[in-house]
Formats: C-alpha cells, sequence, structure tokens
C-alpha cells in the first residue's frame, strides 16, 4: 500500500469530527438567536453582550472578556458597535489602563424588550434542550472513534 493510498483510507470526514459537530450545532443555534433577534435590531453576539451587561452591571472589559470566554480584541469590536448606537457606554475606571463598560438607558430598554419578545423561542429552544440535555452526546452520535 503506498503512502497516499493509506493517507486516503484514514481520511477524517468532517462529520465525523466532535468539533466540526459543536461548531455546526453552535452556528445553528446563533443562526436561530439572529433570526429571533432581528425585530429589534440585535444580534446574537449583542444580546448577549447586553444580558451579560445587564445582569453584571459595570464592568471592566477584561472581566466581560473572562465571563464571556471572548478574547479582547473582539469583545471591543462588538462593544463598539453597541456604543455607536447609544445602548453601551464607556466609562473611566480608576485605574487609567482599565475600560468600564454598562448598558445605557436606551440599552436596558432594549435587552428587556429583546427579553420579553422572546417567550415563544425560550420554550422552543428550551424544549429541545430537555430532550437533548447532553449536546456533547448529540454531536457524538454515529462518533467513529476519529478524533
Amino acid at each position: 500500500m503506498t503512502e497516499s493510498s493509506l493517507a486516503s483510507t484514514n481520511a477524517l470526514e468532517p462529520v465525523d469530527c466532535v468539533s466540526y459537530r459543536l461548531r455546526r450545532a453552535a452556528r445553528i443555534t446563533a443562526k436561530s438567536y439572529d433570526n429571533a433577534l432581528r425585530p429589534i435590531g440585535l444580534r446574537n453576539t449583542q444580546f448577549t453582550l447586553l444580558a451579560s451587561l445587564n445582569r453584571l452591571g459595570e464592568t471592566s472589559i477584561g472581566d466581560l472578556s473572562e465571563a464571556l470566554a471572548v478574547d479582547g480584541t473582539t469583545l471591543t469590536r462588538n462593544l463598539e458597535v453597541l456604543v455607536r448606537r447609544g445602548l453601551v457606554e464607556n466609562i473611566a475606571a480608576d485605574d487609567a489602563r482599565v475600560r468600564n463598560v454598562r448598558l445605557t438607558d436606551l440599552g436596558k430598554e432594549t435587552f428587556e424588550e429583546a427579553a420579553a419578545g422572546f417567550g415563544d423561542f425560550f420554550a422552543r429552544i428550551e424544549g429541545h434542550a430537555t430532550r437533548h440535555p447532553y449536546p456533547i452526546a448529540v454531536a457524538m452520535e454515529g462518533y467513529n472513534g476519529h478524533v
């Protein structure tokens, strides 16, 4: 058997990869959230930031980044969109190296409107999660042992 034929018999199909399946599930879920939020003019990532700031209150970019497991550059870029829309404001911190953020009154109103309109959507998502409480197990369905 040649090296190239051996490589082709051991080739990993994308659908056999747990990471592929989890990322696909995440993309499908994010798209569902984007569709549900479209009438309010928000995207999934923006709603997540508003919800986090609503829960945390004024917080530093570093603490928010850690809470969301998002790198600081991505977080800053996403926050700037919300700052330009008047939903989030930058607040000077005691330490000049730190930047704090918080929801504006408009940001709180927008979050509350989005959360209130999400009832049916959350019920559908929650129902699916109840039927499939272990996303990793769902992602692993048909897993053939490739890592």
